[in-house]
């Protein structure tokens, strides 16, 4: 087959043209207008942060530290992008609710779901949005975010699952 220029041309040009068509078909499946991850590749999601060394959970009873940080990156992103029904997925029910003055449970997803402007305030998507899994400190009762506005825990099931076990709704000074 001989190559001629236009030839040449046209196949830089089908190159540049699907090469750009790919980029912006990978940047508008996996970020909204505000540029925050969404679900549809959460796997290749970069949070941009570190790898999780050990298991710096194992006091709390998590077995599997890679897990447990995929379930706080879908926690983090979840609460940020307002995903209800992922969020309440990731809840370990019976959910404990506390307001700064007194507690209350949260039986199921659905209560969850009719709940959660109550739950998920802007002062827990502020905690959620800037702790970071290294971050993160884990004692015998469970996994803090923040200053113990959030919490989690490992399930006693083999596998274990991972999940949110209590919200603290007011904000700790």
């Amino acid at each position: 087959m001989k190559f001629t220029w236009k030839r040449t041309a046209l196949a830089c040009a089908l190159v540049v043209c699907l090469a750009l068509s790919a980029g912006c078909a990978k940047s508008s499946s996996n970020s909204n207008e505000g540029g925050i991850p969404t679900f549809t590749d959460i796997d290749n999601v970069n949070t941009g942060e570190d790898p999780v060394l050990g298991n710096p959970f194992e006091a709390a009873g998590v077995s599997d530290p890679i897990a447990f940080g995929k379930m706080f990156r879908d926690v983090r992103i979840s609460a940020m992008i307002h995903h209800k029904e992922k969020l309440a997925d990731l809840i370990l029910y019976p959910l404990m609710v506390h307001d700064g003055k007194e507690s209350r449970t949260i039986e199921d997803k659905a209560q969850f779901l009719e709940e959660y402007d109550t739950i998920i305030t802007a002062d827990v998507e502020k905690v959620l949005k800037d702790q970071k899994v290294n971050g993160l400190s884990a004692t015998k009762d469970g996994v803090m975010a923040g200053k113990g506005e959030v919490w989690f825990r490992a399930t006693n099931d083999n596998p274990q699952k991972y999940g949110v076990f209590a919200i603290l709704t007011a904000k700790v000074k």
